[in-house]
Formats: C-alpha cells, structure tokens, sequence
C-alpha cells in the first residue's frame, strides 16, 4: 500500500505510532502507491471490514485519553456517534488527562473488567445517548 517513498521512512516510526497517526506523521501525497486501493487483499479487507456500513457482531468497547493528540476526542466521539446511529452496543469512556499512550494502561482494569463480563456472559450496556 505504500509508495517507495514512505516504505523507506516508516522503520522511523513504526516503533512509535499505532497504524494511523504513522501514516499521519508520514504525511504528504506520495504516502500511498498509485492503485493501492485496487489491491486484491486490500478489497479483501474493505470487504469483510465495513464500518458504518453494517452493524457490529458484537459489542464494542471505546476508550479515548482526553489528552490525546494522536487520535484526538473530537474523531473518536465522531466514530462513536456513528456508531451508536447504526444501532451499535457501545460503551464509550473517557479518561481525563491521558494520551495516547496512557491511555492503553490508564484504562486496563476498565478492558479487562469488560471483557470478563462478555466471557462471563453478562450482557453488554450500551452508554449511547
């Protein structure tokens, strides 16, 4: 998916950056090969991954650091409103003061406590408004 050009530059970063923001911070209009999206795995992908398209199989946890600049609150509540308008069960938290990175341990008892009770067999709450 990605031209020459970016190819080289993400070894600087890949260690850094979840998926997105790497394509962010490699950011200039040669990021993505010409055709990249006529690829035969790439339509594979797109195919079985519809979001806003299709309903979610299974509930959905959303967490999102209030601090973070990577993937900032604004885009995440866009996503979480579209979902919750798809008719999705969504439980979105926020955690105060915690960025990107923090965000994964700042929030860890409050995945894995969610994730016990679907194993568990508790049904999911939905805190859609």
């Amino acid at each position: 998916m990605l031209s020459p050009q970016a190819a080289a530059r993400i070894r600087l970063v890949e260690n850094q950056y979840c998926l997105i923001p790497t394509l962010i911070a490699l950011g200039n209009p040669q990021t993505l090969a010409p055709g990249w999206d006529s690829d035969k795995y790439v339509q594979e992908f797109f195919a079985e991954n519809r979001p806003y398209l299709q309903s979610a199989l299974a509930p959905i946890f959303v967490g999102q650091g209030l601090a973070d600049i990577d993937v900032p609150p604004s885009i995440t509540q866009t996503a979480v409103a579209q979902l919750c308008k798809e008719g999705d069960t969504v439980e979105y938290e926020t955690y105060p003061g915690l960025d990107h990175d923090g965000l994964v341990f700042g929030s860890f008892s409050d995945q894995i406590g969610w994730i016990g009770s679907r194993f568990a067999g508790a049904a999911a709450q939905s805190n859609c408004s």
